[in-house]
């Protein structure tokens, strides 16, 4: 949750009170001390809340792969290709809440995971989620490695890629 409605609601009362024009963060920023004052945690706290909500819209804004072109092309891409119209950021749900990594960083758990929430947030691309979805149903990469280094050893021909495809 990025900043709570009470904050909110409290700016917005603020910015409607003030005889002088008020940008949103001058509003809330008077919110902010009039709930918190001058305690540093609870501060840290509006802070945090602040950019988990802001890690989110990241994590939401990562699900715009590129999915151009027409739909027989979308539908026979190979992994290497799904994979390279991929963002170089991507974000998935956890527990501790989200978790931001690159493309190439990401475990291959991790880019399974990123591709069903794929298929969940991203109705325009929902047919490259689920090519996408196909292609790594054909592998069995160890789910704790790097999932760019295991492409990287499939498509090479590398033989500890065997026991993946």
């Amino acid at each position: 949750m990025a900043i709570d409605k009470h904050l909110k609601a409290r700016a917005k009362q603020l910015a409607q009170m003030s005889a002088a024009p008020m940008t949103e963060d001058e509003a809330l920023g008077q919110a902010i001390r009039e709930r918190f004052g001058n305690d540093p945690e609870a501060l840290i706290g509006v802070a945090v809340r602040a950019a988990s909500g802001w890690a989110n819209e990241i994590r939401k804004n990562g699900f715009n792969a590129d999915t151009s072109g027409d739909e027989n092309e979308q539908a026979t891409l190979p992994l290497g290709d799904c994979f390279e119209r991929l963002p170089h950021v991507l974000g998935i749900r956890t527990e501790e809440g989200t978790l931001l990594f690159t493309k190439n960083s990401g475990t291959d758990a991790m880019v399974r995971q990123y591709q069903k929430e794929g298929l969940r947030h991203h109705k325009s691309g929902v047919r490259f989620f689920t090519e996408f979805g196909k292609q790594l149903q054909c592998v069995g990469f160890d789910p704790e490695r790097n999932f760019a280094e295991q492409l990287h050893e499939l498509e090479s021909g590398d033989e500890s890629a065997e026991g993946a495809a």
